[in-house]
């Protein structure tokens, strides 16, 4: 063999050596990468309703409702209008319900936003569009209170095998007796809007309004409602009417663990599988393999030199 071919076959092996090398670098470098945590849960459930009517403390009208009691599923319901005189609520009423394995869930929030960040893995939903509330109360079809949209969100995610709540509501172009109101005007406001609304038709009624009422749901969780009127008697406390608009609860949310990442047996030397742990990190490992790549092409560089 003459020089010429010599050093044709040692450049090959030179390279094929660098290309081994560079494999093995690449390995290593998957190996250290770190693999993205899933947000899973156990178990969970949710539930959201467009409105709710309440008559003489008895008679109930909820419409319509969305309920998602499994580990994972997805639930929803639309109605127009609840006639239940003389509270009757009219647009259109949706409810929506998810449940995921996965944090994947958007929120529907489209003005407030929720104190922890998606995507979650549950939701409750409840929404009017188009919303009237005691029609003719200020005047010939005239309402109480009208809003383009009323929503209420409850929502949870599991971060770290820890689960997080929160819950919010928005009302978007809301009208009391035909007057508008501006989207964050203080509950004061409100409160005192509906009350000259119904002191002028003449009803000689005591009014208690809630704005985004939120709490913790029996057994873990949380609800809201974006808004509920009460119309009380005025000789006494028990209600003529309730009404309440937009409802959404998530809860209770188990988290389960996150699956640890396992690394490919193929790619686990055999004769290190004994040996005891030494606490270098994946930064580490990548190092040595560096180091033993530079050592290796400077030994086969020497030799081709040769």
């Amino acid at each position: 063999m003459n020089r010429v071919q010599r050093t044709t076959t040692r450049a090959g092996g030179l390279r094929a050596r660098v290309g081994v090398a560079l494999t093995g670098l690449a390995a290593i470098a998957l190996l250290a990468a770190p693999m993205a945590n899933a947000d899973p849960i156990d178990s969970g459930s949710a539930a959201g309703f467009g409105a709710e009517i309440m008559l003489s403390d008895t008679d109930v009208t909820r419409e319509p409702v969305a309920e998602v009691t499994a580990v994972a599923g997805d639930d929803e319901s639309t109605v127009i209008d609840i006639p239940a005189d003389p509270l009757a609520v009219s647009g259109t009423l949706t409810a929506r319900a998810n449940v995921h394995v996965e944090s994947d869930i958007e929120s529907g929030l489209t003005v407030n936003d929720h104190t922890v960040e998606g995507p979650y893995n549950a939701r409750g939903l409840g929404e009017i569009e188009n919303a009237q509330v005691l029609m003719d109360a200020a005047g010939e079809d005239v309402p109480l209170l009208s809003a383009a949209l009323i929503r209420a969100e409850a929502v949870a995610v599991c971060t770290a095998d820890t689960v997080q709540y929160s819950a919010n509501s928005e009302l978007v172009d809301l009208q009391i007796g035909g007057e508008a109101v501006p989207l964050d005007s203080p509950l004061s406001d409100i409160i005192d809007g509906i009350s000259t609304v119904l002191a002028e038709s003449g009803l000689d009624v005591l009014v208690n309004v809630e704005r985004n009422v939120i709490a913790e749901t029996e057994g873990g969780g949380i609800e809201v409602d974006a808004l509920v009127v009460t119309v009380l008697s005025a000789v006494g406390d028990v209600p003529l009417g309730q009404v309440t608009l937009a409802h959404g609860e998530v809860g209770p949310i188990t988290c389960a663990a996150a699956p640890a990442a396992e690394l490919p047996q193929q790619f686990e030397p055999e004769e290190t599988r004994a040996l005891p742990a030494t606490g270098g990190s994946a930064a580490s490992l990548l190092g040595a393999g560096l180091l033993a790549a530079a050592l290796g092409g400077l030994a086969l560089r020497r030799r081709f030199a040769a």
